[in-house]
């Protein structure tokens, strides 16, 4: 885990030196997403990423961004669900064990306020419980790799074809 760390670590700092600044605040949902770099096909569509490991998400969100998504971060599972209604997302990508509230919890609490919303609950939790898992759309291992979470998101774009919707509270 420490070496796996250390690398998410080097390539953030690596990343961070080719643009020119982070793509992640502490404590605070980032909503300073770049102009994507290819794949216009993507453009406007909008991901949600809430994890609480910090180098894990803003590696996460450089590699969406990279791929043509525009996204959010945060790493602070409470904050979003009081904040959302303030936000515009066709996808959310969610954590499961985070302090405070799990990614179950808050998809439920998103897909109240945003139906429409698609949700991704990507996790390293050896378990979750089924009874969780009635506002999850999808669910990706972590130990899967962010191939499938690309393929998961990819799904989602193309069923949503160019003319989704976004969900706004």
């Amino acid at each position: 885990m420490g070496s796996q760390l250390l690398f998410h670590m080097a390539c953030l700092r690596f990343v961070a030196t080719i643009n020119g600044r982070s793509a992640y605040k502490r404590g605070h949902m980032s909503t300073k997403a770049r102009k994507p770099i290819n794949d216009s096909s993507k453009l406007g569509l909008r991901v949600l990423c809430v994890d609480d490991a910090e180098p894990a998400l803003s590696l996460r969100a450089l590699i969406l961004e990279t791929k043509g998504y525009a996204v959010t971060t945060s790493d602070n599972a409470l904050e979003v669900a009081e904040t959302f209604e303030n936000g515009k997302f066709d996808l959310a990508v969610l954590d499961y064990e985070m302090p405070a509230m799990n990614g179950c919890q808050l998809a439920e609490r998103l897909k109240t306020a945003c139906p429409e919303l698609k949700v991704i609950l990507y996790t390293g939790a050896s378990y979750v419980a089924r009874h969780d898992l009635p506002f999850i759309d999808a669910m990706v291992d972590k130990s899967d790799g962010v191939e499938e979470l690309l393929a998961a998101i990819e799904t989602f774009s193309a069923a949503m074809g160019t003319e989704h919707q976004l969900c706004s509270t």
